[in-house]
C-alpha cells in the first residue's frame, strides 16, 4: 500500500446548533485557494437534528464528518485537533466565514516565520440580527504583558504550528472558557505569537454565543483572570465582587440598549440587583474548577 503524504493544512471545527449557517461555513472552506488541507468537522451532540442531516450531505475527499455525544467545546475541539494530521492546525468558528485566500496567506506566513508558533488575523464581525459589518484588527503586540490585556486574535482566525502547539500542551480541558488565551500564554514561552494585519475571516456574534450570556460573561471574565494566571486578580475579586458584577452587568445593560437589543438589556438589568446582592455567587463558584471540591 502506497504511504500517503499528510495534508499541509487541518482545518478543525467544533459544531453545535446553528443548522442555518451549516452551508455558509462549510463552502468557505471547501472554496480556499489553497490545495493541500483537509477538514474535521464534530457535531458536538448537537439537539437539532438538522445538524446531522445537513453536514451528511456532503461528500468531498477533503472533508471529515464525526457525530457524537455532547462533550463541551475544548473537549471536542481537542479531538479535533487529535484527528488531524497536518502539519499546521487552523481553527474555524461554528456559522463563521473564513475567506478564500485565508489558508493560502496563513501558510505562506508560517513557512516564512519559522519562529512563530501561532497566527492570526484581523476579522470582520457582525451580529445573528444585523448584516453590518464591522471590522476588528488583531493586536499589534502579543508579549506576556499584552497578553494580560487581552486576547492578540478571534480563536476562529487562530492557525498553529502543530509542534508547538503539542509542545505548549494543547488547550487545558477544564477551561470552559478562554481556553484558547490560557494557552497563548503557555505558547509565548516557547515560540512567538503574530498576526496578519488583513481581514480574512468573518465572525457572527450568535445570540447564544459565551459573551451575550449574562451569567456565561460574569463566569467567562472569571475564567479570563484565570486564563491570565491572576493570582492577584483573583484574590482582588474576591473582595470586590459585588462591585465588579454590578459594574459589569449596568454596562452591558446600556451597551444592549445602545444596541437596540432589549431583551438582552432587561437580562443585564435583572442581574444588576442580584450582583448587588451576591445571591448567585454560589452557583458561579460551582463553574469554577479552581473553586470545587
Amino acid at each position: 500500500m502506497d504511504n500517503i503524504a499528510p495534508p499541509k493544512v487541518s482545518f478543525v471545527c467544533a459544531w453545535y446548533n446553528r443548522a442555518s449557517y451549516i452551508r455558509a461555513t462549510l463552502d468557505s472552506l471547501l472554496d480556499q485557494d489553497f490545495d493541500d488541507y483537509e477538514i474535521i468537522i464534530i457535531n458536538d451532540g448537537s439537539s437539532d437534528p438538522r445538524v446531522k442531516e445537513i453536514l451528511d450531505t456532503y461528500a468531498d475527499s477533503r472533508l471529515k464528518i464525526i457525530h457524537q455525544e455532547n462533550l463541551g467545546f475544548v473537549a471536542t475541539i481537542s479531538k479535533a485537533i487529535q484527528l488531524s494530521s497536518g502539519e499546521f492546525i487552523a481553527i474555524q468558528g461554528s456559522g463563521d466565514i473564513s475567506y478564500r485566500e485565508r489558508l493560502s496567506t496563513q501558510y505562506d506566513y508560517l513557512l516564512k516565520f519559522p519562529d512563530v508558533g501561532v497566527v492570526g488575523t484581523g476579522y470582520a464581525v457582525t451580529s445573528q440580527s444585523s448584516s453590518l459589518l464591522k471590522y476588528k484588527n488583531p493586536s499589534a503586540k502579543s508579549g506576556i504583558e499584552d497578553l494580560r490585556k487581552g486576547v492578540p486574535f478571534t480563536h476562529g482566525t487562530a492557525m498553529y504550528r502543530r509542534c508547538i502547539y503539542q509542545q505548549a500542551g494543547g488547550y487545558d480541558l477544564r477551561f470552559k472558557y478562554c481556553s484558547d488565551w490560557e494557552l497563548y500564554f503557555r505558547i509565548s514561552k516557547i515560540s512567538k505569537i503574530a498576526r496578519i494585519d488583513k481581514v480574512l475571516y468573518r465572525k457572527i456574534e450568535f445570540d447564544d454565543g459565551f459573551s451575550f450570556d449574562p451569567e456565561k460573561k460574569l463566569i467567562q471574565y472569571e475564567y479570563s483572570l484565570k486564563a491570565r494566571n491572576g493570582a492577584q486578580s483573583l484574590r482582588l475579586l474576591k473582595g470586590s465582587r459585588r462591585l465588579i458584577y454590578t459594574v459589569i452587568s449596568i454596562n452591558e445593560c446600556i451597551s444592549s440598549m445602545r444596541k437596540r437589543r432589549f431583551k438582552r438589556a432587561f437580562q443585564w438589568l435583572k442581574k444588576i440587583p442580584l450582583s448587588v446582592l451576591g445571591v448567585e455567587f454560589k452557583s458561579i463558584d460551582s463553574e469554577l474548577f479552581w473553586k470545587r471540591n
